[in-house]
């Protein structure tokens, strides 16, 4: 599913709002990969990014625009800040270690583990890299002599 319509008639306008926040909420975590480091508080909310393989701590701006969309005229920010509060709690991973994996490094075009020298192609989100090197790897590439 793409992210333009991540909550796709999730919201009921006649519903109370806490009915809405809680399917807008579910929505997103079940579709969406989200975590945060603390169930409430002022922590980032981190979203993977399948296509780049890696996290971004923008998790809160995602959610918020994703309520604006579907919400339209109904949103407020009474509403968005009730839906970030519930995805926080349903995200939150205990033991996240955001960017510690040292032995793999996310290039445009896969996942290069450096102990190996083995590219691969498919991004892991278990493995929370929050960079990716813009470059395409390439085992075939010339080394240039440094002087």
């Amino acid at each position: 599913m793409s992210e333009e319509h991540v909550l796709s008639g999730c919201f009921d306008p006649a519903a109370k709002t806490a009915n809405n926040t809680y399917h807008l909420s579910q929505r997103l975590v079940s579709v969406c990969q989200l975590a945060t480091t603390k169930a409430g508080g002022s922590v980032p909310i981190w979203r993977y990014v399948e296509n780049q393989g890696i996290w971004k701590p923008d998790g809160e701006d995602f959610i918020r625009k994703e309520v604006d969309r579907v919400a339209v005229e109904f949103t407020s920010n009474h509403l968005a800040s009730e839906v970030i509060a519930s995805v926080r709690a349903k995200a939150y991973v205990p033991d996240l270690r955001l960017g510690e994996t040292v032995s793999k490094i996310v290039c445009e075009n896969g996942l290069l583990d450096i102990e190996t020298g083995k590219l691969h192609k498919k991004f892991n989100p278990d493995e929370y890299h929050i960079t990716q090197l813009p470059i395409t790897y390439d085992k075939n590439a010339k080394c240039p002599n440094f002087l």
